[in-house]
């Protein structure tokens, strides 16, 4: 099976499963488009982050909606051979306030696979970011990340999700490595 169906499949099963989780406020199901999945959104930064936020929102652009009003925005690209060419993972806590902007700021999470953006060590194809600021930084991630294994992620290490439900979650574990023979070697602190 290519990665586009994959991935359709899992959402699909994630629609259909939606009452999975009492974090779970909704899903929609109109970010599953013929060759992509989820949509394009700005680059977030502490400047704009309530605007991509709220376009998020009003354009039924997520795919999770958390009980808190915190969101799950996917974007997946597939070339012609329906394989991932290009993806954006993004958990957006919510911020309520002006006081809790800067702990919901550090809860930010973004997993990258950018291929053409790749410099060894440096830049791996795929990395994870935790929190908004420019300072922060990539932790590599030796495959490209499904949807499942995102919101399992989410589930159990921001939302401490202890149902049995999630330990019923089937991770992806014979994907390959994305990373060289030298990130590999050099690199001992990685997700994957």
């Amino acid at each position: 099976m290519n990665e586009f169906n994959k991935i359709k499949k899992e959402m699909e099963w994630i629609l259909c499963n939606k009452g999975f989780s009492k974090y779970i406020d909704s899903v929609n199901n109109k970010v599953i488009h013929d060759n992509r999945i989820g949509s394009s959104i700005s680059h977030t930064k502490r400047r704009n982050y309530f605007d991509v936020f709220n376009k998020i929102i009003d354009n039924d652009e997520y795919f999770l909606l958390f009980a808190d009003f915190s969101i799950l925005h996917f974007d997946y690209m597939f070339n012609d051979n329906n394989q991932v060419i290009f993806s954006r993972l993004t958990y957006f806590p919510y911020v309520e306030n002006e006081l809790a902007k800067n702990i919901q700021y550090s809860k930010y999470i973004r997993i990258d696979y950018e291929p053409d953006d790749h410099k060894e060590i440096i830049h791996t194809k795929c990395h994870l970011h935790i929190g908004i600021d420019k300072n922060n930084f990539r932790i590599p991630v030796s495959t490209i990340i499904y949807p499942i294994e995102f919101i399992y992620f989410i589930l159990k290490y921001i939302y401490h999700e202890d149902s049995k439900f999630i330990e019923l979650i089937t991770l992806h574990n014979e994907k390959e490595s994305i990373l060289t023979d030298n990130e590999i070697n050099k690199l001992r602190l990685m997700i994957g």
